[in-house]
C-alpha cells in the first residue's frame, strides 16, 4: 500500500482509500493499465460504429454513355430492297439515289447496278415514272420473246401475281397493278439475254 497526498487538504492518505480521513474529500481511484486499454478499445469500437451507421452512399457522377453504333450501309448500290421497287414510282430521283447509294446522271435518271441486278429509274421533272429491273442471273432468254417463268420475276421484284390483271402479247406478259397505279411487264428486252421487269406509271 502506498501513501498519496489528498488534493483537497494535502494530508497523507492510502492510495486504496475512497475518502480522505482528514477532510472527507472523495478520492479518485488510481487508473490501471487495464482500465486504459479497455477505455481505448471502447472508444475505437464506438467510432467505427458511428462511421458505419452514418455512412451515406457516395454520389456517383453519371457516366457518359457510349455512342450507339451507327450502321453504315455496305458500299454496293443495293442498300434498298429490290422487292419494294414499285414504291419508288412517283418519288423523287434523289430518294432513289440516296437509298441505292448512287449518283443521278446527266439525264436526271438513276442507275443502280450490282452482280444480280441493274435498275434504271427514269424520271420526268425529277419524279420517277418508269423503272426497269434487269435480272442478270435469270435464265437466258431471246430478245423480244415471251418469258416462261414470269411469275418468278414478279415475285422477285415484290409483286403478287394474284393481285395483278394479266394481259398477254406475242412477246411479253404485262400486268396492271391497280393498287399501285402501274403497269408491269416481264420481257426479254436486252440482246444480252437477261429478263427484265419494267414498271410504268399508268
Amino acid at each position: 500500500m502506498a501513501l498519496v497526498n489528498c488534493k483537497e487538504c494535502s494530508g497523507k492518505v492510502s492510495d486504496k482509500a475512497k475518502v480522505c480521513p482528514h477532510c472527507g474529500n472523495k478520492l479518485r481511484p488510481k487508473t490501471t493499465t487495464f482500465t486504459w486499454i479497455a477505455t481505448v478499445m471502447i472508444i475505437a469500437v464506438g467510432i467505427q460504429w458511428i462511421l458505419i451507421v452514418d455512412r451515406k452512399p457516395e454520389a456517383t457522377m453519371p457516366t457518359a454513355q457510349e455512342p450507339a453504333e451507327i450502321y453504315t450501309a455496305p458500299s454496293n448500290p443495293f442498300n434498298a430492297n429490290v422487292k419494294n421497287i414499285v414504291s419508288y414510282i412517283d418519288r423523287f430521283n434523289v430518294d432513289a439515289a440516296l437509298d441505292f447509294d448512287v449518283d443521278i446522271n446527266e439525264g436526271q435518271n438513276v442507275v443502280a447496278e450490282n452482280e444480280q441486278y441493274r435498275v434504271l429509274f427514269e424520271t420526268q421533272e425529277n419524279k420517277i415514272r418508269f423503272i426497269s429491273v434487269d435480272i442478270k442471273r435469270s435464265t437466258p432468254c431471246k430478245f423480244g420473246k415471251r418469258i416462261d417463268k414470269f411469275k418468278d420475276y414478279l415475285l422477285e421484284t415484290g409483286f403478287n401475281e394474284a393481285l395483278l390483271t394479266r394481259n398477254q402479247s406475242a412477246n411479253a406478259d404485262s400486268f396492271v397493278d391497280q393498287s399501285n397505279g402501274v403497269k408491269v411487264t416481264v420481257i426479254c428486252q436486252h440482246s444480252g439475254g437477261s429478263a427484265s421487269v419494267n414498271i410504268t406509271k399508268l
